[in-house]
């Protein structure tokens, strides 16, 4: 039997004006509208969890895989929240149909990666030079060494914060607006200056959410990660999208 899944899809004139007059950002409420959902199907999306850590573990192995896999499956927690708010059924398929877009997907998760080489590189060379003049007993290069390594810290934690503003929109503009990689990047940046302390509060908690299962038992993580991904859905719809309209494309059988 045929199922329609009914797709928010990105009304680019919707996303140009909240560029220009902004937004509101309820954290609380984006919590609460996530549990909301997340608990009609806490199972599904904590068996997807377990699953989705599994492949990213595997893939983490290479570069290359974690290219292919990143993005598409953070997807499927939204996807598969969209499906619970319409009152569809939901199975473990339907969420990794993140894996539409993986082109430019996979560019996306490739951008950051080497801007953050393009930063270590340079102060690694540093390291490596002062490393072999106080092999020769000089005192000042151990100190530049040193200084080095804080420095590229506090560079890497910059670059951190500004590539998390512009890539929080950015997998979700691709995916339900066709969005380029770049263009993405450079829209969710503006949107995100939007908001930038309560998008950046909003990762954090996000991510603490996540780690609360691993202090309870090695099953809370993925029950917990579950929840903390949903939380997107909310948050993500109430910025970008204006409503629901039929994606011939997205037919799932």
């Amino acid at each position: 039997m045929e199922t329609v899944y009914q797709e928010l899809v990105i009304d680019r004139s919707v996303v140009e004006q909240k560029l220009q007059n902004g937004y509101q950002f309820d954290i609380g409420n984006y919590l609460g509208r996530g549990w909301e959902i997340y608990k009609q199907e806490w199972l599904t999306f904590s068996i997807y969890a377990f699953l989705a850590l599994i492949i990213l573990t595997i893939a983490s192995i290479t570069i290359v895989g974690l290219l292919f896999t990143a993005y598409p499956l953070m997807l499927g927690f939204f996807i598969g929240a969209r499906r619970v708010e319409s009152g569809e059924s939901l199975s473990i398929g339907d969420m990794f149909g993140g894996f539409k877009k993986l082109p430019q997907l996979a560019i996306l998760t490739l951008i950051p990666v080497l801007i953050m080489l393009l930063i270590t590189l340079p102060f690694g060379g540093v390291m490596i030079g002062m490393a072999s003049i106080s092999g020769d007993g000089g005192t000042m290069a151990e100190g530049v060494a040193m200084g080095s390594v804080f420095l590229m810290y506090g560079v890497m934690f910059v670059a951190g914060i500004v590539l998390s503003l512009a890539l929080f929109f950015a997998p979700y503009l691709i995916f339900f607006g066709d969005y380029s990689a770049i263009e993405a990047l450079r829209t969710s940046w503006s949107l995100s200056l939007k908001q930038p302390l309560l998008i950046i509060l909003f990762v954090i908690l996000i991510g603490m959410i996540a780690q609360i299962g691993s202090f309870l038992c090695l099953i809370g993580v993925f029950a917990s990660m579950g929840f903390a991904y949903v939380c997107y859905y909310p948050a993500i719809k109430d910025v970008l999208f204006t409503g629901k309209q039929i994606n011939e494309e997205n037919k799932l059988y």
